[in-house]
């Protein structure tokens, strides 16, 4: 199946159209609601992975909730989603506790302008960490599309973080997800 049909499926149903490529990863964690509690902080930044899920408050829910929105942007943004890509959304809804039945929290899917303008209005302590988590998801597979670098930028410039900072950061991040530190 072409690139861009397992893309629109997902973004129809939030979850990964498994063809015999991919079906060995059935058993992994999906957008489809599964968890895997065991790999529940792999993928995430080390302040992320250390801090709590917190459950406690609607302003905090809506926080989570439009980050895991800005993440699953940035994983279809090239038309190919991984199953590394999937995995990682699956392990930051896990984390930020949100439960596979509200995966709807993660759509509308936004575009690179539509990401810039939901980073712009973040508390600034979270619009360092999603972008943080950003340019992690991005390259969990190993590679960065232009689309996900368009992307990356448009969010970065709103924060105030120069092209050259954020080359930094992608290839810091490029060079973990080689090693499978991510």
């Amino acid at each position: 199946m072409a690139r861009s049909s397992r893309v629109a499926y997902f973004l129809a149903t939030g979850s990964p159209l498994l063809t015999p490529a991919t079906a060995s990863a059935a058993a992994a964690p999906t957008l489809s609601g599964r968890s895997c509690p065991s790999r529940a902080t792999p993928g995430l930044s080390p302040a992320l992975a250390r801090a709590p899920a917190r459950r406690n408050s609607d302003v905090d829910q809506k926080l989570r909730a439009k980050i895991c929105q800005l993440i699953a942007g940035i994983v279809v943004a090239d038309d190919d989603l991984d199953e590394k890509e999937d995995a990682f959304v699956d392990r930051l809804l896990d984390k930020f506790a949100i439960p596979g039945k509200d995966r709807s929290v993660i759509f509308p899917i936004v575009d690179p302008q539509e990401a810039a303008a939901a980073m712009r209005v973040l508390p600034a302590e979270a619009q360092e960490e999603a972008l943080g988590l950003l340019v992690e998801a991005a390259a969990i597979d190993g590679r960065i599309a232009e689309e996900e670098r368009a992307y990356l930028k448009a969010v970065a410039r709103v924060i105030g973080v120069a092209d050259d900072e954020l080359e930094k950061r992608i290839v810091r991040s490029l060079a973990r997800a080689s090693r499978g530190d991510l």
